[in-house]
Parts: structure tokens; C-alpha cells; sequence
């Protein structure tokens, strides 16, 4: 039998794999049309909600979209669940592992998602070779390109050498997520063609 601990736990990497591939939660696929994640942006505060941003390419090959897709993980809400002895026996009676995302998609032209690509491709990579800064309070932030492929993580401010890229990565995060801000909103406080919470 499963315990709330280890349902948590599951549910914890049931987040951020979701958070991790935003590809695996657009909610309209036509079939084989296609969902490729082409940039990622990701922030991992020790104490406040996890985020990430995910440019994808979607649909066929011949007549692309770009979608901006915004995932907000409140893990205290789940966490909440599984320990309020209130709550704790519905938590544990669901089948699914569903954690309390916040997700909301808006489609967004290719001139503007070219620019964030663009900007993030051409900070260029800083050396590999630095030492700290590390810890375990504060926030990991971290990026992931499809080509040239990328993934790269840092803690707090990065290290020094970083700092270009970094700032870089700060601002392409801050511009998409005045894009969704900028987006009107639907009757029932949604914005964009799709959003959910759990």
C-alpha cells in the first residue's frame, strides 16, 4: 500500500516532468500534427512555486504554430493535501497522479518567438569549468534549447563567468511573461486559448 509520503514524493516527479516537457500536456494534437519543445526556461524557488516557460512548434510540419505554455507547480497545495487529515483520504483515493499545476497556453506570432529563440541562441555558451556558487536555499534556474541542443542549470545568480547569459535568459523569461500578462482575459480569469488548475 502506498503511503501519502510516497505518493508525494511520486507526485513530486510527476511535476517537474511535466514542467520539464511542456510538449506532453498541449491539450489539442491533431492527430500526427506534431508538439516539439524548441525553448524552456525554468525557475525552482527553495520555498515559492515552481515555473517554467516552453516555446513549442505545433502542428503539421508545412503549417507551424508557436505556443508560449506557462506551467506554475504549487507544491504546497499538494503537499497540503496529503498531510490535512482533511483532505488526505481523497489525495490518496485518486487513482492519477495529478499535481496542482497551473498551466496557460497563448499562441504567439513567429517574429516574436524567433526573437526569444534568437536571443538565447546567440548569448553563446559560457565555459563549463567555474566553482560555486551553490546552496540550498535560494532558486535554480536553468534553460533548454532543441538545437543546437542545450540544457543548462545554475543556482541563485550563477557564477560570474555567466553572467551575459544568465541576464540573457532573465529577460526572455521576463518578456514572455509580460506576453501572457499582456493577453486578455476570459470571463472566468483564464487567459489564452487554454489554462487549467488541477
Amino acid at each position: 500500500m502506498m503511503t501519502a509520503q510516497k505518493k508525494i514524493q511520486a507526485l513530486e516527479v510527476e511535476a517537474r516532468a511535466r514542467l520539464q516537457h511542456p510538449e506532453t500536456i498541449v491539450p489539442y494534437r491533431d492527430g500526427d500534427a506534431g508538439v516539439a519543445t524548441r525553448l524552456l526556461i525554468w525557475e525552482a524557488p527553495s520555498s515559492k512555486p515552481e515555473r517554467s516557460w516552453g516555446l513549442l512548434e505545433v502542428g503539421p510540419h508545412a503549417n507551424r504554430s508557436l505556443l508560449l505554455v506557462h506551467q506554475v507547480w504549487h507544491r504546497a497545495a499538494d503537499h497540503e493535501r496529503a498531510h490535512n487529515p482533511l483532505q488526505r483520504f481523497a489525495f490518496m483515493s485518486e487513482p492519477a497522479l495529478n499535481p496542482a499545476l497551473a498551466i496557460c497556453f497563448v499562441e504567439v506570432g513567429p517574429a516574436l518567438g524567433r526573437a526569444w529563440l534568437n536571443a538565447v541562441r546567440d548569448t553563446g555558451l559560457p565555459t563549463l569549468e567555474v566553482s560555486g556558487p551553490y546552496g540550498i536555499d535560494g532558486t535554480t534556474h536553468g534553460f533548454a534549447l532543441d538545437w543546437p541542443e542545450v540544457r543548462v542549470a545554475w543556482w541563485c545568480d550563477g557564477p560570474p563567468e555567466w553572467a551575459a547569459m544568465t541576464k540573457v535568459i532573465s529577460e526572455t523569461r521576463c518578456a514572455m511573461s509580460e506576453e501572457l500578462a499582456n493577453r486578455p482575459m476570459k470571463a472566468d480569469g483564464r487567459r489564452g486559448p487554454a489554462a487549467a488548475y488541477r
